[in-house]
């Protein structure tokens, strides 16, 4: 969620109550349609409870779909949960259990199907709402968080209560614009107890960006005009082939580019690349 949101539910609290008296009610509220928040939201459904999903965007599963990091790494050791659902229905989709068509991980898929299977799953669920909405303010009765007002695409209010909230979104801003205490940085192993937790610090992991790109195949000039104001020095020893005024990168422009291969069907001809948006300086030259 954009901290411009975040100032949203510090001024507009008193306004959607106003506005928007009538409540929808439900037992279950996951704000944030990412990975974590869809599988939350489809598992409660499972479970039996009425269940209603906020998301701001159009697509679920956040990172590996809208995000375009479609290509897991460090999953082969999971072979259960909705983590193995999932990839059986990518097995079935693709004709192939090979999705390691990227060398960071053994699962690459494109976005669009990885978001249509966790569409697909959420329809079966008749007790599972979707709505398309950010929110804009939350309620408490004592400590406990009891509801949100939402706005969808309309421009409508609604009220939402809930016997449990959960924040889903990829930083928490819900619960901090609640007043909920929270933590920054890595664990304090004073506080985990945890032998990998090696000491308390306030490091965050920076943003990334991510795209979505295109194999046309050999041969095929796909260059474009010089973008205005580009520095090619920014690029500079990107890949083991770019000009270099220092140490070159040790990857060459194939190794990098197949970093994070998609699949698409047939399984066997290979038109897209998902990139971390990390890679994307080295390969722009």
């Amino acid at each position: 969620m954009k901290i411009s949101l975040l100032l949203t539910f510090l001024i507009l609290p008193v306004l959607v109550a106003a506005q928007h008296p009538d409540a929808d009610r439900t037992d279950v509220l996951v704000i944030g349609g990412g990975t974590g928040g869809t599988a939350a939201a489809i598992q409660s459904a499972r479970l039996g409870a009425r269940t209603i999903l906020v998301e701001s965007a159009s697509m679920f599963g956040g990172m590996l779909t809208a995000a375009g990091v479609s290509c897991a790494d460090g999953n082969d050791q999971l072979p259960s949960g909705i983590w193995e659902e999932f990839r059986q229905a990518l097995y079935k989709h693709y004709g192939t259990k090979n999705l390691n068509t990227g060398w960071v991980s053994n699962t690459c898929f494109e976005p669009h199907v990885g978001d249509s299977i966790f569409k697909s799953w959420a329809k079966k669920e008749k007790i599972l709402k979707y709505c398309l909405a950010i929110p804009l303010a939350m309620y408490k009765a004592g400590n406990k968080v009891t509801g949100v007002s939402v706005t969808d695409e309309t421009g409508k209010i609604l009220k939402i209560n809930a016997k449990v909230v959960i924040d889903a979104t990829e930083t928490g801003d819900v619960l901090a614009a609640s007043g909920a205490a929270y933590d920054l940085g890595m664990d304090d192993p004073a506080v985990t107890n945890e032998k990998e937790a090696i000491q308390k610090n306030d490091i965050i992991q920076d943003l990334t960006w991510a795209a979505i790109l295109k194999d046309y195949g050999p041969g095929i000039d796909k260059t474009i005009t010089r973008p205005l104001n580009y520095d090619s020095l920014k690029y500079f020893c990107s890949t083991a082939e770019a000009p270099c005024n220092g140490k070159p990168y040790i990857y060459n422009t194939k190794k990098v580019l197949d970093y994070g291969s998609c699949p698409v069907r047939p399984a066997v001809h290979q038109t897209s690349t998902c990139l971390i948006g990390q890679l994307m300086e080295m390969i722009i030259t």
